[in-house]
């Protein structure tokens, strides 16, 4: 699973259909932390190109009996934040 979304960067580029996935998520049951990769497209991500961008988040986890895995927590709390509205799974 990943995210695709127009992204601009702190230099100014725009990328359109940005592909972004985790990279990394460390944590415990009060505080989760996640690393993200952004690649220019899906494609150059299979490839083996490597990220044009990094980014960090923390959020806290569901810890239920019935809650889904922390990286799919992740991509769901990624899309309730500003920078990723309107990003799609894929």
């Amino acid at each position: 699973m990943a995210l695709e979304k127009t992204i601009t960067l702190e230099s100014g580029l725009v990328i359109e259909q940005a592909y972004i996935r985790v990279q990394g998520i460390n944590g415990n049951k009060n505080m989760v932390s996640v690393s993200l990769e952004v690649f220019v497209n899906k494609e150059l991500c299979l490839d083996g190109k490597p990220p044009i961008s990094y980014f960090n988040y923390i959020f806290e986890p569901i810890e239920d009996e019935n809650s889904p895995r922390w990286d799919k927590q992740a991509y769901e709390y990624l899309k309730t934040l500003s920078e990723f509205e309107g990003a799609i799974n894929v």
